[in-house]
C-alpha cells in the first residue's frame, strides 16, 4: 500500500480501546469494497489496544499505524488526516464498527451525486442491553447549538456538495 492512492482511508484514533478494537478492524477488513486504507494512530494507550491492532497489521497490507505521545482526540485526528492517502476520509472510532456494505454504499453515492462529503446514520449499540438503535448523522445540524453549529455550516460552505445516505438500504439500493 505504500504510497499508493486509494478511494477511502478509514481513519481509526485509538486511545485505550482494547475491548472494542479487534472487532473494528475485522468489520473494516470485511467490506464488499476493496479500494481503501486502514490508517490507525495510536495516542499513547497503556493497554493491550496497540498489540491487537499490530497483530492485525501483520497480517494485512491495507493496515497502517503510527503511535504518538498521548494528545488528545484532536490532535489524533489532525494527524490521521494529514498521513491519509485516501481521496476521501471514513472516520471510525476504536469502539465502532462497519457494516459489510458501508464502503460500497458511499462510494455509489459519491460517484452518482459527484459529493465532497456523504453524511449517513449509525447504529449506536447499548452495551448493556444488547438494543442497537439508528441514529442521525452527526454533522445534521440538529446536533448542534452555537458556535458548534457555525462550524458546521461553515464545513458545507466549502464543499460543492454533500449527500445524505441513509443506512439500512432499502430494496432498491436508496436510502
Amino acid at each position: 500500500m505504500a504510497g499508493k492512492t486509494v478511494m477511502f482511508s478509514i481513519c481509526i484514533p485509538l486511545y485505550n480501546g482494547e475491548r472494542y478494537i479487534a472487532e473494528c478492524i475485522e468489520s473494516a477488513l470485511n467490506q464488499d469494497f476493496d479500494d481503501y486504507e486502514i490508517l490507525i494512530v495510536n495516542d499513547g494507550s497503556t493497554d493491550r489496544s496497540i498489540s491487537i491492532a499490530e497483530a492485525y497489521a501483520k497480517k494485512n497490507d491495507k493496515i497502517r499505524i503510527l503511535t504518538q505521545e498521548n494528545r488528545g482526540i484532536f490532535h489524533t485526528r489532525l494527524h490521521l488526516f494529514q498521513e491519509a492517502k485516501g481521496q476521501y476520509i471514513f472516520s471510525l472510532d476504536a469502539d465502532d464498527y462497519l457494516e459489510p456494505t458501508a464502503l460500497s454504499t458511499v462510494a455509489q453515492s459519491i460517484l452518482k451525486n459527484h459529493s465532497d462529503i456523504v453524511l449517513y446514520n449509525y447504529f449506536q449499540l447499548d452495551d448493556a442491553s444488547g438494543q442497537r438503535e439508528l441514529q442521525p448523522p452527526i454533522f445534521m445540524e440538529a446536533n448542534y447549538r452555537g458556535s458548534d453549529l457555525m462550524s458546521v455550516r461553515e464545513l458545507f460552505l466549502f464543499t460543492k456538495k454533500f449527500t445524505y445516505c441513509k443506512f439500512p438500504l432499502d430494496k432498491q439500493g436508496e436510502g
